[in-house]
């Protein structure tokens, strides 16, 4: 069964980048789905850019137990592998 937010929509897993490896959580709210959606946003846009500024709003910053990661060489690393790509970020194709 999915978990609902306050406004009633299911709250689906999302990815996002923690320790040097994509991980999938369930967002506990819809606050909660908001800002890992920031994050994902911002990592979008500097593997399109390589603007990092969105990022840096999420230095030191945790979702359940998970730090964001923010480290270029560690987001460049995992692209340049093919284990980061906005596929990965947006499973389900950008809005």
């Amino acid at each position: 069964m999915r978990q609902r937010s306050a406004w009633g929509t299911s709250l689906r897993p999302m990815t996002l980048v923690s320790g040097g490896q994509v991980v999938a959580i369930r967002p506990t709210s819809a606050r909660q789905a908001s800002v890992i959606g920031a994050y994902n946003s911002a990592l979008a846009h500097y593997l399109d850019t390589g603007d990092d500024a969105g990022l840096r709003r999420f230095k030191w910053r945790t979702v359940q137990g998970y730090e964001y990661e923010v480290d270029l060489d560690t987001l460049d690393a995992l692209a340049r592998s093919g284990q980061l790509s906005p596929e990965d970020i947006y499973p389900e194709g950008r809005a």
